[in-house]
């Protein structure tokens, strides 16, 4: 794997059917904004088979770095010797760890290559491997309790629109939207109103707000390519509870892109279990869509003692939810 500036590698890019939304100029834009360094690799300049851009994140109490992938591209006709041979060239980089993730659908051979370059899975998942996935070219099945929401949110007077030119001011709003969306999901993260407001003026990127009585009540941000869509953010208000908006703020957002011609709806991640964020789960499944499993998480660490000292630091210090 050879290191290409910013400007080649998303010139290269062009020649890959789809294109996830974690290596889409549209979230480069948006990571851009943090701390971190990004560095882009490609196989072969002319013929790619695989590419990636990645962050370079620096051990705690440490001077050693790891470098994290978010779904590498990878061309439809690999076979388990390209993984693990792009995968060997990629050690051979100054890094004392690899850790990538990926939200491709799951593939054996995407898996035995991985494992026969060394890869393993991680001391812990940090994110769900699952999803569900709509289908927007058929008939939508809801299941009875979605179309219910559905009816309830349209007679309390919930309305849909979409956001063609979002301001900075949307921006602000979504992010204050997302705080109370932390506080009811205990997430641990935040989101930064500049980052947001240069995600959604990318070209790939779509906002849509479910209002009533011109109060935002729900929100959420997507990325489209080739006729595909992929989930980033979503975000409610403690009023959307009382009247359902969520639901008649993805019904809305589906006929739409169906009635564009859009093919498939990539829910993000579901994670069912047996405690508070079954209610996601349970919500997303009323689709009826299918649920897909991500070829999701692996590590390779050339010292173990920094693969430790990262859990630890995750699960201690980040308090990362386990999967």
């Amino acid at each position: 794997m050879i290191k290409v500036s910013q400007a080649r590698y998303f010139e290269i890019q062009s020649k890959f059917l789809q294109i996830p939304y974690s290596q889409s100029k549209d979230w480069y834009e948006y990571l851009s904004l943090g701390r971190e360094e990004i560095l882009f690799f490609v196989d072969n300049e002319i013929d790619p088979m695989i590419m990636f851009f990645g962050k370079k994140i620096k051990v705690p109490f440490s001077t050693k770095n790891i470098l994290i992938i978010d779904t590498p591209l990878i061309k439809s006709n690999f076979t388990e010797k390209t993984i693990r041979k792009r995968l060997l060239s990629l050690l051979e980089h100054d890094f004392i760890g690899f850790e990538i993730d990926s939200i491709s659908e799951y593939d054996v051979e995407y898996e035995v290559g991985f494992r026969r370059a060394g890869f393993i899975r991680p001391l812990a998942l940090s994110k769900s491997p699952l999803s569900i996935d709509l289908n927007l070219a058929t008939s939508f099945n809801y299941d009875s309790n979605w179309k219910r929401n559905v009816k309830k949110s349209k007679e309390a007077g919930v309305i849909v629109e979409e956001i063609l030119n979002p301001t900075k001011e949307d921006a602000i709003l979504f992010v204050r939207l997302f705080e109370d969306t932390k506080k009811q999901k205990k997430l641990k993260y935040s989101l930064d109103s500049e980052a947001i407001y240069r995600l959604i003026r990318s070209d790939n990127i779509r906002m849509f707000y479910a209002k009533k009585d011109d109060i935002v009540l729900s929100a959420q941000i997507f990325y489209h390519y080739n006729l595909h869509c992929y989930s980033i953010y979503r975000v409610n208000s403690i009023a959307s509870r009382s009247n359902n908006s969520s639901y008649v703020l993805y019904d809305e957002i589906f006929k739409k892109l169906s009635s564009e011609g859009f093919l498939a709806y990539d829910f993000g991640r579901i994670p069912p279990s047996n405690h508070a964020t079954d209610s996601v789960y349970t919500f997303k499944n009323a689709s009826r869509g299918r649920k897909v499993q991500y070829n999701g998480e692996w590590v390779f660490y050339k010292n173990k003692w920094i693969e430790y000292l990262m859990f630890l630091y995750k699960q201690f210090v980040l308090k990362k939810q386990r999967y």
